[in-house]
């Protein structure tokens, strides 16, 4: 006759904390991996303004390819403003905001360093404002069809040379865009390092309405 064996408690448990020691590698991998992608190939942001409009709306989440590295003119780029179009935020920021720095990570609310803007000028270019309310790029009229309707080119006059290695970004919405005109006069000059690019943005996730693949 077979003799039943009495399991005690601690064995029964033994189990279950297995199980619950799997479950939670399989999450920090799966945190980990996410990580690489999104430091190395996409990313996914939101869209906070409105700055971009009618191309971009607030409350959009967009996926950003950070492989492509070719800036041309017209070209719709996210940048980190740190240090240009925002003040340096401290190595410790994510750890003394873990709820800001979640939210931002899966794309629930907007980073303040993260800009999303077009690009209107690029290393050696002169842009001027403007010639019948359209802009000139080394002395030439610029077609905007892009622009939000009834938009001016730009109500603040200016011209400025790109240096070499730079950018000059302005928002589709020009009336309501913090860009490279609101650092007319600052150190910097308005201009964004093209090493501040993080990418280009190649698919709309939500609205489900409006999902689908970003046009350069």
């Amino acid at each position: 006759m077979t003799k039943a064996v009495r399991l005690d408690s601690a064995d029964r448990r033994h189990p279950r904390h297995g199980g619950g020691r799997l479950f939670a590698v399989a999450i920090v991998v799966a945190l980990l991996i996410m990580t690489v992608i999104r430091h190395f190939f996409i990313d996914v942001y939101y869209i906070p303004s409105e700055s971009m409009q009618p191309a971009y709306e607030p409350g959009d989440r967009i996926v950003v390819s950070k492989t492509q590295h070719d800036i041309s003119r017209g070209d719709v780029v996210v940048v980190n403003g740190e240090g240009s179009f925002a003040p340096y935020r401290p190595a410790s920021y994510a750890w003394s905001h873990p709820i800001d720095t979640t939210l931002r990570f899966f794309a629930l609310k907007g980073d303040d360093n993260v800009y999303i803007k077009r690009v209107i000028g690029v290393g050696e270019d002169t842009v001027e404002c403007c010639e019948n309310n359209r802009l000139l790029v080394n002395g030439h009229p610029v077609e905007e069809p892009y622009l939000l309707d009834d938009n001016f080119a730009s109500e603040q006059k200016f011209k400025v040379t790109v240096p070499e290695g730079k950018l000059w970004l302005m928002g589709d919405n020009r009336a309501h865009s913090r860009d490279s005109r609101a650092l007319l006069g600052q150190p910097g000059g308005g201009f964004i390092a093209e090493d501040s690019v993080l990418g280009e943005p190649i698919l709309r996730l939500w609205p489900p309405d409006r999902f689908g693949q970003l046009t350069p």
